[in-house]
């Protein structure tokens, strides 16, 4: 946590809109979770190095279950959704990882990943 008590008290009255936006800006820009498709898995990185793990061919069960998860927190979601395709060792990473590149992972990146598999199995099997 970056120490903020040096702060000069004349900046809070000085600061402006624009310079809220500029730091909250650079601030989501340390944000770098990347990922990769591995064979049939979804293989997260966070910016510490740590992985995650989870399928894209989920069965129907699976399925059933994830889409249960509406009623929760965001993050519980995350944690759920991860305990359910993963398991609990791979849930317990999120705990030391920032929210933001969680969020990228499993809020953004890896639904878009299983909707484009859908997408595309789909899209297959008319052309077949």
């Amino acid at each position: 946590m970056e120490y903020t008590q040096d702060i000069p008290d004349q900046l809070f009255d000085t600061r402006t809109p624009e310079d809220e936006e500029q730091a909250l800006r650079e601030l989501a820009g340390r944000a770098k979770a990347k990922h990769l498709i591995a064979g049939s898995m979804f293989v997260g990185r966070f910016s510490d190095g740590v992985r995650i793990t989870l399928p894209l061919q989920l069965t129907v069960g699976q399925f059933r279950r994830v889409g249960g998860l509406s009623e929760a927190d965001g993050i519980d979601q995350f944690t759920q959704i991860v305990q359910l395709l993963g398991n609990e060792t791979e849930a317990a990473k999120l705990d030391h990882e920032p929210f933001t590149e969680v969020a990228q992972l499993l809020g953004s990146a890896y639904p878009d990943a299983l909707q484009k598999v859908i997408q595309l199995s789909m899209g297959e099997s008319k052309a077949s």
